[in-house]
Order: structure tokens, then sequence, then C-alpha cells
């Protein structure tokens, strides 16, 4: 709806999240397929967290032309801040944003490498190779069996259990917290396996490059030091 923003703003202190969200933003949430709720989405944006300190561990989502690269830096307490989001951008310049940001705030980089190759996987390996050297990258394949719940379910659980809080401040916040709203779950069928896949809603404009750069951060705080070899996993 297009609207006087005041206005806007009184009706949704009337309403809860989740009304709001269908009444306000045109965003029907209360299906099978929606697996965060929005009231779930306002705690975790509650507060400003201020700047972020050095340690901690970078999710990157990669993409070039369609979709978003987005960084997504939480700290070992579970504060999160959405860094940056871009697209339209070649390759050697997406590897020096990457490695400004995570030499900046000193981070372990967790880089969705899709199904263990592609573009992910190219970059990967160029980062790997760079300043931060292989120790502080690590590949997570997403698209590989069982990936996508595995990294989006972590995220939900630390969510739920109150271990998780992202800034609000800033645009890609903001778009975060709409993506976060609009998450749907398919459930497939494979060679006798039910598998469950979290993804942004198909046929249009949506994305959820945010929602995964996020789960990879989380992926690393909570998994990360824990896994063989702190190792890559697919």
């Amino acid at each position: 709806p297009v609207g006087n923003p005041a206005v806007k703003l009184a009706l949704r202190a009337r309403h809860t999240e989740a009304a709001a969200a269908q009444e306000l933003d045109a965003v029907f949430t209360d299906d099978a397929r929606s697996p965060i709720s929005p009231d779930l989405v306002a705690a975790v944006f509650a507060r400003p967290l201020g700047s972020p300190r050095p340690g901690g561990w970078l999710g990157v989502d990669v993409a070039k032309e369609i979709d978003f690269v987005v960084l997504a830096f939480q700290a070992a307490d579970g504060r999160t801040w959405l860094i940056d989001r871009w697209q339209h951008v070649a390759w050697p310049d997406t590897q020096r944003r990457i490695e400004v940001v995570a030499e900046r705030l000193q981070a372990e980089v967790w880089l969705d490498t899709h199904s263990g190759g592609g573009q992910g996987g190219t970059l990967h390996d160029y980062l790997a190779r760079g300043p931060l050297g292989p120790g502080r990258v690590h590949g997570y394949g997403v698209g590989a069996p069982g990936g996508n719940q595995a990294v989006v379910e972590c995220l939900i659980a630390e969510a739920e259990g109150g271990r998780l809080s992202v800034d609000p401040l800033g645009p890609v916040a903001t778009q975060a917290q709409h993506e976060l709203r609009m998450l749907q779950v398919s459930r497939r069928i494979v060679q006798g396996s039910e598998r469950l896949r979290y993804h942004a809603p198909e046929g249009g404009e949506e994305h959820d490059d945010c929602v995964f750069a996020l789960a990879l951060a989380t992926w690393g705080r909570v998994r990360g030091a824990t896994s063989a070899g702190r190792g890559d996993y697919t």
C-alpha cells in the first residue's frame, strides 16, 4: 500500500507484528510455508547494537548479476550486523571488498560455495590464496544435500533461543527483515528421504541472500569450531 508514513506508523503501533506485516506490508506469513514468524523477526531486530568490534565470523552469500552478495558479521555473543549488499560487481572487486571487511573485523569467512563449485567455489579458492589465508576462509555447500536446511535451521534455533540479535539500523538490515518474514520452506522427497529447502518466494522479485549470509555467520559461530578440522561442509 502507498500512504502517509506517519499514518502507517500509527496504525502499526496498534497491530501485532504478524498483523502489521499482513495489513500494512502485504506480507502474508500465516501459512504453513512461513518458517519464521514476524514476532520472532521483530525480537531479533529489537534494539540497535552500536558498532561491531573485531573478532567474529563473516557470513558471505555469493552472487553477481541476478542476486546479491551480502556480508553479515557475527560476534561471539550472537550480536550481528549486516555489513554490505551489492550486485553487478566484477569478481576481483568483490574479492577485495570481502578481504577488506574481513581484515577490518578480524573475521573468519564462511562462504556459500553452493554445491561445491561454480562461482562460490572459485571465489573461495581465490580468497584462500589471498592475504586472509586458507585458515580463515571456509566453504559451505548451501546447495549440497541437506546444506540449505542445516544452516537455516541453525539460524532459527539461535533466534528462538534468544542467542541471536541483529542491528536494525541501515538499509541492508531493513532488507534482511523483509527477507526473513518472506522466507518459505518446501518439502521434497529425494530417494525416499524428506528434505526441506528454505527459499524466497518463487516467480517474483524476492531474494533470500541476507537470510543465508546471516545463516552462514551463525553456522560459523555455532558449528564452525566443532566441525572436523574446522572444515568445509559439503
